[in-house]
C-alpha cells in the first residue's frame, strides 16, 4: 500500500485529448451530476480508456469520498491503473482541496493479499485474489465505493458477478462502470446481456475509424 501526502502532492496537468475530455464530462454528467449507478465507457485499444477513466475518478469520485474498486484479470493491467492513480492523484485536490487520505493497494498473485490489505481510496486488484477472499474485501471496503471492471466483457464470468452482487450487498453506495474497446459480443444475445449488466447504457462511445479520421 503507498499512502500519499496530498499536502505535498501536487496538481499535475493533465494532457488529454478533445475526445477523452468529452468522455470524461460524459461519466460527469451521468455517475454524478445524474447520480446513475452503472454505465459502460467504449473506447478503441490505445485510445487512452485507463488515463480517461482514471482523470475522471480521481477528480470526481475519489474527492468526494468514494473508494475504487479497479478489478483486471491481468496482473500488467494492475500495475498500469495503479501508475496512473498515482501519477494523477493531485487531481483530487482540484474538487477538494482539503483531501487528506489517498492510499493506494494492490491486491493479487504478485502484490499483496487480500488479507494483507488496508482500507485504502484505490484497490486496483486481481479478480482471482478478491473473489475468494471475500471476507477480508469486506473488510477493506470503503462507505462508498465504486467498481471498475477493466475489459468489461469478463462480467460474464461468475466470478466477476459474484463479487459485483457481494459488493453491492455490503454497501448500498455502489456505482459500476464498464471499460471496454469491444461492447459488440460473438452475437446479439451476449451482447444484449453485457449492456443490462450495466444498465442498458452505453455512457460514451469512440470509434477506431472517428479517432483516425480526427
Amino acid at each position: 500500500t503507498i499512502s500519499l501526502n496530498m499536502e505535498e502532492t501536487e496538481i499535475e496537468d493533465v494532457p488529454l485529448y478533445d475526445f477523452q475530455k468529452e468522455a470524461v464530462a460524459k461519466l460527469k454528467e451521468h455517475f454524478v451530476d445524474q447520480d446513475k449507478h452503472s454505465g459502460i465507457l467504449v473506447m478503441p485499444t490505445g485510445s487512452g480508456k485507463s488515463r480517461t477513466a482514471t482523470t475522471f475518478l480521481i477528480e470526481e469520485m475519489i474527492s468526494q469520498g468514494y473508494q475504487v474498486l479497479w478489478i483486471a484479470h491481468r496482473h500488467m493491467l494492475i500495475d498500469q491503473a495503479a501508475d496512473c492513480f498515482y501519477r494523477f492523484a493531485g487531481l483530487s485536490k482540484i474538487k477538494n482541496p482539503k483531501i487528506k487520505n489517498y492510499r493506494i493497494s494492490c491486491i493479487s498473485g504478485e502484490h499483496l493479499s487480500c488479507s494483507q490489505a488496508i482500507n485504502s481510496e484505490v484497490v486496483v486488484a486481481s479478480i482471482a485474489s478478491i473473489c475468494r477472499n471475500k471476507a477480508h474485501l469486506k473488510r477493506i471496503l470503503g462507505k462508498k465505493v465504486v467498481i471498475v471492471v477493466d475489459e468489461a466483457h469478463h462480467t460474464f464470468a461468475p466470478t466477476y458477478r459474484e463479487v459485483i452482487s457481494f459488493v453491492g450487498k455490503a454497501r448500498k453506495n455502489t456505482k459500476l462502470l464498464g471499460l471496454t474497446a469491444t461492447p459488440v459480443r460473438a452475437n446479439e444475445k451476449d451482447s444484449m446481456t453485457l449492456l443490462n449488466l450495466y444498465g442498458n447504457t452505453v455512457v460514451y462511445s469512440a470509434s477506431m475509424s472517428d479517432l483516425i479520421a480526427k
